[in-house]
C-alpha cells in the first residue's frame, strides 16, 4: 500500500496512472469520466473488477513488473515539485479543467497549471504563426490581439519565437487575459528569454499550462502534441503568418478536426510567410481575416468601446505620434526620426491607427488623421 502523504490519495492515484505505460490520453479519458476510485489499484495490485479487461490486464502488468509503486512515487514527487513552484494539476473530469478542452478526442488527462485556471473558462481565441515573423506580421498580431482583447477575450498562444511572442506581448500590453501552452516541464520554461513574458501574463491573471511532468525538456516531437491543447482550449484558432507546411499550418488542420472555426490573415502572392494562410484560405479550410475591423463581425458580436487614450499610453508610442504631422512620412523616415526601431515603428503606428488616429497611405506613408 502506498506511504501515507499530504496529498490526496485519489489525485495521486490519477496522476500516477498517466505515467503508467500502455495508457494512452484516449484510454485515459475513457477512465476518468467514470465514477471510479483508483488509489485501489495501487494497494499490491488489487484491481477494480468494474475496469475494462484491457485496462485490468495493464494494471496487472505494471503491478507484476513493480511499476505501480514507482509511479505512485512520481506522481508524489511531481505534487511536491508543482507545490513548491505555485502550480497544481487539473485532472480531466475535475471542474477546474477546461470544458472546450474536454471535447476533444484525446485530451490531456493531466494538466499542471501555474495562475488562475479560471482563465481556462474564458472564452479564449488562439493566435498563432510561424517562428520566422516578417514586420507585417508583428504589426497584423498588433492589431488582432487589440481587437481580441477590446471584445474582452482571452489569447491562447505557445510562447515560440515569431508569431506566438508578439502575440503574449501584445495580450500583456492590452490587458487581456492570456494563456501560454508549454512544450516542456513549467519549471523548464522554453524559449527561456521569454519567461518575463511568462510572469507578466501571470501577473495578469492569465496562467501557464504544460501537459508534461516536471524537468522535462522541449523536445521536438513535444511541439505537435502541445499544439492540439492550443487548438482544443479554443473557439477561434488565427493563423497570422505560416508557410506553407509550417507548424502553425498543421495545427490549423488540428483545430478543423476539432471542429473549431480557423481564421487567416492573408499576404501578398509572393510572399513565403504567408503561403500557408493564402493556401487554407484558397482551400476553404479557413475564413479570410482580410481587417482587425471584421472580428467583431465574424464572432457574432459588437466591439467594446476604445477606453484608452493617448496621453496614457507608453513614451515610444508617444515619440512617434511627435514625429507624425499633418503631411504623409514614409516609414525610413519615422525611423530615423524617433530612433527606434523598424519594428517598434509598426507595432506603435498599428497602435495608432487601432485608436484612430493615423492615416496610411498608398505609398506606405503615414500622417496624423484629420482632427488630430
Amino acid at each position: 500500500m502506498p506511504t501515507p502523504s499530504a496529498f490526496d490519495p485519489e489525485q495521486t492515484a490519477r496522476i500516477a496512472l498517466t505515467y503508467v505505460p500502455g495508457f494512452g490520453p484516449r484510454t485515459l479519458k475513457r477512465l476518468f469520466q467514470r465514477e471510479e476510485a483508483y488509489a485501489g489499484v495501487f494497494r499490491g495490485g488489487g484491481l477494480s473488477g468494474h475496469l475494462p479487461e484491457s485496462v485490468q490486464s495493464a494494471l496487472f502488468r505494471a503491478a507484476r513488473e513493480n511499476i505501480l509503486s514507482e509511479r505512485w512515487k512520481q506522481a508524489e514527487a511531481s505534487q511536491e515539485r508543482a507545490r513548491a513552484v505555485g502550480a497544481r494539476p487539473l485532472l480531466l473530469g475535475h471542474p477546474e479543467y477546461p470544458t472546450w478542452l474536454a471535447e476533444i478526442p484525446d485530451p490531456p488527462p493531466l494538466l499542471w497549471c501555474m495562475g488562475d485556471a479560471e482563465a481556462l473558462h474564458r472564452e479564449l481565441i488562439a493566435v498563432v504563426g510561424t517562428r520566422r515573423r516578417t514586420n507585417y506580421g508583428v504589426v497584423a498580431t498588433q492589431q488582432v490581439v487589440s481587437q481580441l482583447a477590446r471584445l474582452g477575450l482571452g489569447i491562447v498562444s505557445g510562447l515560440a519565437y515569431g508569431i506566438d511572442i508578439v502575440a503574449h506581448k501584445a495580450c500583456v500590453t492590452e490587458g487581456a487575459c492570456g494563456v501560454v501552452v508549454l512544450g516542456s516541464g513549467l519549471d523548464v520554461v522554453y524559449p527561456s528569454a521569454h519567461l518575463p513574458v511568462v510572469r507578466q501574463v501571470l501577473e495578469k491573471g492569465g496562467c501557464v499550462l504544460s501537459e508534461f511532468d516536471f524537468g522535462t525538456k522541449p523536445h521536438r516531437q513535444n511541439f505537435p502534441t502541445r499544439n492540439r491543447i492550443i487548438s482544443g482550449l479554443s473557439r477561434v484558432v488565427i493563423l497570422v503568418e505560416a508557410f506553407r507546411d509550417g507548424g502553425a499550418v498543421h495545427t490549423a488542420r488540428m483545430a478543423l478536426e476539432h471542429n473549431r472555426d480557423v481564421w487567416a490573415v492573408p499576404g501578398g502572392w509572393d510572399y513565403p510567410a504567408s503561403e500557408g494562410c493564402n493556401r487554407l484560405i484558397a482551400d476553404g479550410e479557413a475564413r479570410l481575416l482580410s481587417a482587425p475591423e471584421d472580428i467583431p463581425s465574424l464572432l457574432g458580436r459588437a466591439p467594446r468601446p476604445q477606453a484608452v487614450q493617448l496621453d496614457v499610453l507608453s513614451p515610444d508610442l508617444e515619440r512617434v505620434w511627435q514625429c507624425l504631422t499633418a503631411h504623409p512620412k514614409s516609414l525610413d523616415a519615422l525611423v530615423s526620426e524617433t530612433g527606434l526601431t523598424t519594428t517598434e515603428v509598426l507595432v506603435h503606428l498599428s497602435r495608432l491607427e487601432l485608436l484612430g488616429r493615423v492615416h496610411q497611405g498608398p505609398a506606405a506613408d503615414y500622417r496624423r488623421r484629420d482632427g488630430s
